[in-house]
């Protein structure tokens, strides 16, 4: 009996629509098949935000391409300014060195012509400096570079105000000069409770093997270096 009763319901199903419905209803099947539907229009939405979204992407990575091609340029380009600039700080260097050399030449040449007139390097020095520190507005009036002795230490070149200490030197053949002036500008410092405002070393002539140690100090110390002759 139930196995007749199944080839009926088999049959029902093939043969009588109206039967198949009933049966899909009870069993939920249209239910089922609404939630289908909502779930392809749901996946047909998120399709299409998604392919909104790839072209906006695609917008945006142009723009960025184009933002990294002009960073590149400015980059190139500031690589360009800055092998400029030190082309141009060679040359000054180049040049500041030819001058000080040639500044070094004079005051040697100076000295030579001092000794026969009884003048001292130290002297021709300090009457340079005032001349040419009065030609600049640097120094006030009735100001002037002179000498000073502090507790028996010998100071070459001083001023007040610009505070300013120097040593002069007919000959140097090591970096001790440095540390003769480094001195004085300790004393000096103490004396008047503030630092120089400019550290000066002028050597007449130098040790060639010298020349370049004392340069190397002196640069560390931020002292003024003006050299002569070498030998």
């Amino acid at each position: 009996m139930l196995r007749e009763l199944r080839k009926n319901i088999l049959r029902l199903l093939k043969e009588d629509e109206e039967f198949r419905y009933a049966v899909a209803g009870l069993i939920g099947l249209e239910d089922i098949r609404s939630s289908l539907k909502r779930l392809d229009d749901a996946v047909a939405r998120l399709v299409e935000t998604q392919s909104k979204v790839e072209t906006r992407l695609t917008g945006v990575e142009g723009e960025v391409k184009g933002l990294k091609d002009r960073v590149e340029r400015v980059e190139t380009k500031i690589t360009g300014v800055e092998g400029e600039v030190k082309g141009l700080k060679d040359r000054v260097e180049r040049v500041e060195k030819r001058f000080d050399g040639l500044e070094g030449a004079l005051y040697h040449g100076f000295e030579q012509l001092g000794r026969f007139a009884g003048v001292s390097l130290e002297e021709l020095v300090r009457s340079i400096m005032t001349k040419n520190m009065r030609d600049r507005g640097e120094l006030k009036e009735g100001k002037a570079i002179t000498s000073l002795n502090i507790d028996g230490e010998e100071i070459d070149v001083f001023c007040d105000d610009p505070l300013i200490v120097g040593e002069v030197t007919s000959y140097a053949d090591s970096v001790e000069e440095v540390d003769k002036l480094m001195k004085k500008v300790n004393i000096v410092r103490e004396r008047y409770g503030r630092e120089p405002a400019r550290k000066i070393l002028i050597i007449s002539s130098v040790k060639a093997d010298a020349a370049e140690p004392i340069a190397d100090k002196a640069r560390e110390y931020g002292v003024e270096l003006i050299m002569g002759k070498k030998r």
